[in-house]
Parts: C-alpha cells; sequence; structure tokens
C-alpha cells in the first residue's frame, strides 16, 4: 500500500511479505531497470478493473529506510513490478493513465485477437515516446 493511496502526501509505500515481514520504502528511486514485460494488475484504487502495464522485471531501487538510512535491494519478478506499481502512485499514476483495460470479454478471445489487440496498444506507447522525445 502506497501512502497516497490512503490520502497521505508521503513518498512512501509498504510491501507484505507475509507472517510478519512488512517492509518499508522512503523516497524510493528505481536506478536501474532491465527486462521489460507485460503485467496484468489489479488496483484497489480502481476496483473492478483489470489491466495490462509495461513493467520492467528486474529492478535496482534505492530507497531511505523507516529510520533514514539510505539503503538499495534489487528486485525481481512479481516483486518488482509491485514496487513500480506502488512508485506510480507516488508519482501520480494510475493503471488507468497508462494501461490497456481489459474488459470481462477479453479472456474469451482467441489468442491471436488478444495479440491483436495488446500490439496496438504496445505501438501506441510508442507513438507516445516518439512524441515525447
Amino acid at each position: 500500500m502506497s501512502a497516497p493511496q490512503i490520502g497521505r502526501p508521503y513518498r512512501i509505500f509498504c510491501i507484505n511479505f507475509g507472517k510478519d515481514n512488512i517492509k518499508s520504502y522512503v523516497n524510493p528511486i528505481v536506478f536501474q531497470a532491465k527486462g521489460f514485460e507485460l503485467s496484468r494488475e489489479k488496483c484497489s484504487s480502481i476496483p473492478d478493473k483489470e489491466y495490462i502495464r509495461i513493467r520492467n522485471n528486474d529492478i535496482g531501487l534505492m530507497y531511505q529506510n523507516p529510520l533514514g538510512k539510505t539503503e538499495t535491494i534489487k528486485m525481481v519478478g512479481a516483486t518488482a513490478k509491485r514496487c513500480q506499481h506502488y512508485i506510480d502512485h507516488l508519482d501520480g499514476v494510475l493503471l488507468s493513465d497508462i494501461g490497456l483495460e481489459l474488459d470481462e470479454h477479453f479472456d474469451e478471445l482467441s489468442e491471436t485477437e488478444q495479440e491483436e489487440i495488446v500490439g496496438a496498444y504496445l505501438d501506441s506507447l510508442d507513438v507516445i515516446a516518439k512524441n515525447i522525445a
């Protein structure tokens, strides 16, 4: 959960790794990223919606712990994607701002139809990136 999700204007998020293992990340910065992947995601801030979002599968994160000490950590897989999701919240970005919203019939489409939809989404991001640069 990130602070903005509960109405607090701080750059902090927490991840529950289970069994009383909750980690807090203050002022996080992704300083290294590699391995783009498509991620299917939901968000408690946008109930009953699911999106596809491009995420890095491998990130290096610099942050402060709750005592103010600067630390770094490497995150991979689902943890890296979750971290990026929360950093989006800290930056004021929601899945609905950049993700591809999936409707309830997406999984009923053929693989080819799904690939066409996702391909069009990826193409639109490329156009956006070229316009920004």
